[in-house]
């Protein structure tokens, strides 16, 4: 059991996490960079808290993606690994 990780102690649970700096520190200067394409008429920008709000959900979203297909690949594996004698 010695060679199996604890998120408990093996983790440094005291680093701060905050999505909004995240999406302000990487999304937002990404967006705002470059020519500006004229949106149409129906469509309104995004105010400062609606664009975070959106980064902070594409954020998650990519996150949950990326979390199923690592879960797939495991089962796939776990499944191959019970076929073995």
């Amino acid at each position: 059991m010695g060679s199996q990780w604890n998120s408990v102690t093996d983790l440094d649970w005291s680093t701060p996490v905050d999505p909004e700096a995240l999406v302000a520190t990487t999304v937002r200067p990404w967006c705002s960079s470059g020519p500006r394409r004229p949106s149409p008429a129906r469509h309104r920008p995004l105010g400062g808290r609606e664009f975070t709000a959106l980064g902070v959900e594409l954020f998650t979203a990519s996150l949950s993606q990326f979390m199923h297909g690592e879960q797939g690949a495991m089962l796939t594996a776990a499944k191959i690994v019970e076929t073995v004698p």
